[in-house]
């Protein structure tokens, strides 16, 4: 069995600042971030059993199960002026209608756009090998490479000049440490 939360990027997000006046860095074209809950289950094979305590077990594991993915929308901060024409800064969900690099003056805050959170039902399958070598049998340290691929019923938008996606994969490396009990 196996529980995850994470957060998702698309490769193409971009950190830019377009200020002078110290403002936080934004990812131009955003339009939703992305956390993902996974719960699958899964089954491992061991391709190659440790020999001794220096040598390294060889693992390969498959999993198939459902995740809950939130998209929430992405706010900026652009200048505005008033009645007098005096300049501040408003917190505004990301348009890419209206909004340029240029009008943009930094990313909005975090708790901007909770309320408006979408859900997205997925469908997610695993595939991976892991290296262990921890040095003792009641202990786990290991390496762990594979592919994940999920599948969106409902397009997932996740940039503005790319079209929202259904299949999304993913190549990760990871390292898992711990303790055995059985």
């Amino acid at each position: 069995l196996e529980v995850q939360l994470l957060n998702l990027k698309h490769p193409k997000e971009i950190r830019v600042s377009n200020s002078s006046d110290n403002s936080k860095r934004f990812i131009y074209g955003k339009l939703n971030s992305i956390l993902l809950l996974r719960a699958g289950m899964g089954y491992q094979t061991t391709l190659f059993k440790r020999a001794d305590r220096k040598s390294v077990e060889i693992r390969t594991s498959y999993y198939i199960g459902g995740n809950v993915t939130f998209a929430k929308p992405n706010y900026i901060l652009v200048y505005r002026a008033n009645n007098n024409g005096i300049k501040y800064q408003e917190s505004v969900k990301y348009n890419p209608e209206i909004q340029t690099i240029d009008s943009i003056s930094g990313r909005g805050p975090l708790v901007d756009g909770l309320a408006e959170i979408k859900i997205y039902p997925a469908l997610y399958a695993k595939i991976n090998l892991s290296f262990e070598y921890a040095p003792y049998s009641n202990k786990v340290k290991a390496i762990e490479t594979g592919i994940i691929f999920d599948y969106y019923p409902k397009a997932l938008p996740i940039m503005a000049n790319n079209p929202a996606e259904n299949f999304i994969v993913t190549l990760y490396v990871g390292f898992v440490f711990g303790k055995k009990w059985f």
